[in-house]
């Protein structure tokens, strides 16, 4: 019998402060959305 293992997955971001602060908005936007449709997809724990 093939026991399930309980993973954690983490997803990390991110940029540099040269780019300014509206290039890191859209990271952070970004890095929102993903991590959301990653959820809502149901294929990870």
């Amino acid at each position: 019998m093939l026991q399930r293992k309980d993973y954690k997955f983490w997803f990390c971001t991110g940029s540099q402060d040269l780019y300014g602060d509206e290039c890191l908005a859209h990271v952070a936007e970004h890095s929102r959305i993903i991590v959301g449709r990653l959820n809502e997809s149901g294929v990870l724990p």
